[in-house]
C-alpha cells in the first residue's frame, strides 16, 4: 500500500478524492495526509470542522463516517486516518512532513504551473500528479493511457525517469474519453491511416461557487451567480494542440452556468481515414455502447437522453448520448474526403474526473512502464 499526500482539500476535486479513496478498498494507495492552507477559526467551530463540511458537501450517494481529533490535527473517514498539515505551500516550510510515495497537487492552476512548488513537493514525495493541464510537464491522460500510439500525431512515450505529471483538466478528460472510444473503434477495424483535420469542443460548464472555500480571491468575474450566464475558458484546447499539433483545433464555447455537475460537451472530430470498411453511424453507435460496457469508468451510454441530474452520481468521465438525434456521423462532408463525428455528452467535472484520477494512480502503481505519456 502506497502512501499519498493530497495538497488542497478546499474544493470539490480534493474532497471527492478523499471520499473515493476511503470507500474503495481495492485501491493500491492510501491518502494518508493533507496539506491545506490555514482556515479562519470561528467562535463555535474549529478549522477542521470547515474541512469536514467541505467533504460532506462533496459526497455523492453515501454519507461518510467522519471523526475529528482536534488536538492531533487528524480526521478519520470511514476508518482511514488522515493527518492534516496547515500550510501555505507557496510560503511555508514543509520539511517537517514525512516522505510519501506520491503527491496529488489539487490547489490552483498557478501552483500546478509553478516549478518552485514542484521542487518543494519533491522533497516529500517521489512522484507528483497535478490535477489540471500543464503543457510544460509530461501528461498522463486517464482515458488515453493504453490507446494505440499510431493514431496520435504527437507520439506518446513510456515513462522512464519522469516524476512530475499533469493529468489534464476535467473538461480535457471528458473530451478525451470520447476520443478514446473513437480510437478504439479505429483499432478494432484495423484502420492504418487516420488523420485528424480539425477538433472542436463547445462546453457548458457548471459554475462552482462552493469552490471558493479553497480560495481567497475576489475578482470582477465572480459576480452575482443567479440567472447569470458568463463566458469562461477551458484548458482543453491546450490538450488538443499537444496531441494533434497539425490539426485545426478550437474550444469555441466555454459557457459557465450556475448549476451542479455534470456539465455538457459537444465534440466534433473532423478526419480522413482509409479502410476497406466504410464507417457509418449505426455501427459507430453499436461499438460505443459495447465499449462503454467494458470501460464504464471512461464512458457511459444511457438508453434515455435524460437531464444532467439523472447522471450526477455516475462515476464515469463522459455520459455519451448515443441516440440518433444526438450522435451524428457524416461521411464525405461537403462532397470532400472529410468525415465528421459529432458527439453530445455529459462531463462530470468533479466526481467523474476524480474517479479518473484515482483509476490513473492505481494503474501507475500497478505498472507505470506501459502507460502513455505526452510531452
Amino acid at each position: 500500500m502506497k502512501n499519498f499526500i493530497l495538497v488542497g482539500c478546499g474544493a470539490e476535486i480534493g474532497a471527492n478524492l478523499l471520499l473515493l479513496n476511503s470507500e474503495n478498498k481495492k485501491d493500491l494507495f492510501k491518502i494518508s495526509s493533507i496539506i491545506n492552507r490555514d482556515i479562519k477559526q470561528y467562535k463555535n467551530y474549529n478549522r477542521i470542522d470547515s474541512l469536514i463540511a467541505r467533504i460532506l458537501i462533496a459526497k455523492n450517494s453515501k454519507i461518510p463516517n467522519i471523526e475529528a481529533n482536534y488536538s492531533k490535527n487528524q480526521i478519520s473517514i470511514n476508518g482511514n486516518l488522515i493527518k492534516i498539515y496547515w500550510n501555505d505551500i507557496e510560503k511555508d516550510n514543509i520539511d517537517n512532513i514525512k516522505k510519501h510515495y506520491g503527491c496529488i497537487l489539487s490547489t490552483s492552476k498557478d501552483h500546478i504551473n509553478n516549478d518552485k512548488i514542484h521542487d518543494k513537493l519533491k522533497k516529500i514525495s517521489k512522484y507528483i500528479f497535478a490535477v489540471a493541464e500543464n503543457i510544460n510537464i509530461p501528461a498522463i491522460y486517464p482515458s488515453l493511457i493504453y490507446s494505440n500510439k499510431k493514431y496520435f500525431t504527437n507520439q506518446p512515450h513510456k515513462i522512464t525517469n519522469e516524476n512530475v505529471f499533469a493529468l489534464g483538466s476535467c473538461q480535457t478528460n471528458g473530451w478525451q474519453s470520447n476520443l478514446s472510444a473513437l480510437l478504439s473503434y479505429a483499432e478494432f477495424l484495423k484502420i492504418d491511416y487516420l488523420k485528424f483535420l480539425g477538433l472542436e469542443a463547445d462546453i457548458v460548464h457548471p459554475d462552482t461557487p462552493t469552490g471558493k472555500f479553497g480560495t481567497r480571491s475576489v475578482n470582477p468575474r465572480l459576480q452575482e451567480s443567479r440567472n447569470n450566464l458568463r463566458p469562461g475558458f477551458s484548458q482543453l484546447e491546450a490538450s488538443m494542440n499537444r496531441i494533434y499539433p497539425d490539426s485545426l483545433n478550437s474550444n469555441s464555447v466555454a459557457l459557465r452556468v450556475n448549476i451542479e455537475p455534470p456539465g455538457f460537451l459537444i465534440s466534433r472530430f473532423y478526419f480522413n481515414y482509409k479502410n476497406n470498411i466504410k464507417l457509418d453511424q449505426k455501427n459507430l453507435i453499436k461499438y460505443f455502447r459495447n465499449f462503454a460496457k467494458k470501460n464504464f469508468k471512461i464512458i457511459n451510454t444511457p438508453f434515455y437522453p435524460l437531464g444532467s441530474k439523472a447522471f450526477s452520481n455516475l462515476e464515469t468521465s463522459s455520459v455519451i448520448l448515443t441516440q440518433d438525434e444526438y450522435f451524428k456521423y457524416y461521411d464525405n462532408l461537403y462532397n470532400k474526403n472529410i468525415s465528421m463525428l459529432k458527439i453530445q455528452s455529459y462531463v462530470h467535472n468533479t466526481l467523474g474526473y476524480s474517479v479518473a484520477v484515482i483509476d490513473t494512480l492505481n494503474k501507475f502503481i500497478k505498472n507505470k512502464k506501459i502507460i502513455n505519456i505526452f510531452k
